[in-house]
């Protein structure tokens, strides 16, 4: 048997639903949220791929952008390795990120073990 938790528990002991629908009693309400919004983890995925958020799998993140794609890539892999998380969050590249043109940069190097 598949036992989901479908509530939170707040700081005052509420009980809190995960996924909250609207109280709609027209069919047609029902049916334009339906087409429009829908749960998380049913077509057409507006709310997201997965029904409820994972609990307990903190993804391994790290910034992009530092390098082509293939070496992009590569160096995902590299710092991923052996790390229990499956999922890898990625952000812009970090001298972007804090507004500077990483063109000019001479001080910025990442070398990458040899394939």
């Amino acid at each position: 048997m598949l036992k989901i938790n479908t509530h939170t528990e707040s700081l005052s002991h509420s009980k809190i639903p995960k996924v909250a629908s609207p109280k709609y009693k027209s069919w047609g309400d029902i049916l334009r949220w339906i087409l429009q919004e829908n749960f998380p983890g049913n077509f057409p995925y507006t709310s997201g791929l997965f029904p409820f958020k994972r609990m307990g799998e903190d993804p391994t993140r790290m910034f992009a952008g530092e390098g082509g794609p293939e070496r992009t890539n590569r160096r995902f892999h590299y710092v991923s390795l052996g790390l229990p998380a499956k999922r890898l969050s990625t952000a812009f590249d970090s001298v972007t990120l804090y507004g500077n043109d990483p063109d000019i940069r001479p001080d910025i190097h990442i070398r990458l073990p040899d394939d």
